[in-house]
Parts: structure tokens; sequence; C-alpha cells
């Protein structure tokens, strides 16, 4: 079981493949390209998942969740991004469009699906609550 972990920042986009004890198995950094559109950014961040899977040589359906931190203000219980300084980010939906990407695998979209319902029940402060899937 993986878990990724984006951050994105002004200058880079670094990306991070974790184990669940908390163990890091790899790091990768990509350059934000501020002259980008918002949409192009984020297919960035999901070529960067990508790589990491790839790199690592596991498949899609192996890593339980992704976090993603970025500067500014955040909607987070609708997945968008409001505003990010030095980063083009006004009311990006970046859960949409990075779930777009993934959602074209039918057993990726039903895991997805099931561990979104699992995660729903649970209640702890350091843990988001689940609002919606689908």
């Amino acid at each position: 079981m993986y878990y990724i972990g984006i951050d994105i920042g002004g200058m880079s986009i670094k990306g991070g493949l974790v184990t669940q004890d908390g163990s890091i198995l790899l790091k990768k950094t990509i350059v934000t390209g501020v002259d980008k559109k918002d949409r192009d950014i984020v297919l960035d961040i999901a070529a960067l998942i990508n790589d990491i899977i790839s790199e690592y040589k596991i498949k899609k359906e192996d890593v339980k969740g992704i976090g993603i931190g970025s500067p500014g203000s955040v909607y987070d219980e609708k997945g968008i991004i409001r505003y990010c300084c030095n980063i083009p980010f006004r009311n990006t939906e970046i859960v949409k469009i990075l779930k777009n990407e993934y959602t074209k695998n039918d057993e990726f979209l039903q895991r997805f699906k099931n561990e979104s319902k699992a995660v729903s029940m649970l209640s702890h402060p350091n843990i988001v609550k689940v609002l919606d899937v689908g």
C-alpha cells in the first residue's frame, strides 16, 4: 500500500512516494511553469504522479491516496484551489481534473470509491472528512 504526496510551490512541484508507515521511497521534482495555464500545470502534476508510479514499478491501483499541498486559499470540500500566489490558479478544480485523468481506469475508479466510503466512516482531527465521491 502506497501514498503519493504532492507539494505545489512557486518554482517547483515536488512529489514523493510514501509507505503506510511514512517511509519515503521516492522523490521527484518538476518545474512549476508559471507561464502555463492552470489546467496545464495540473496535467503536469498528473504526469508527475504517473512518473512516480512507473519509476517505482507499481500499479495505480496500489496507490491508496494522493495528498496535495498548495500555498494560498483552498476550498478543500470541493477540491478547488481558489488562489495561489506565483501560480496561475484561480478557482482551479484540481481534484476534478486529476480525477478525470484517473477515472479512465474502471478498476481504479471502483477501488477509489470503495476506499472513499471506508474513509468517510473515520472521525479524527487529522483526517479530512470525505463529503462526496463520484
